[in-house]
């Protein structure tokens, strides 16, 4: 599923892109911490990870 966001911290495509991917499981293990290393150091980028989880998990519920 994909979420139509033009508003993640400092919007950028492709770190959206990224996150989206890691959630599809279309990652392999060096992307996967290259990603988890970004989070590190952007943790707002992190937060709106865990907010992205959030939503589909609720767009899931019945």
């Amino acid at each position: 599923m994909k979420v139509n966001s033009t508003s993640g911290p400092d919007f950028d495509p492709v770190t959206t892109k990224k996150i989206e991917d890691y959630i599809s499981g279309n990652m392999n293990a060096d992307d996967i911490e290259e990603l988890w290393a970004f989070f590190i150091l952007n943790p707002e980028w992190y937060t709106y990870f865990e907010t992205y989880l959030t939503m589909i998990s609720l767009s899931r519920q019945p």
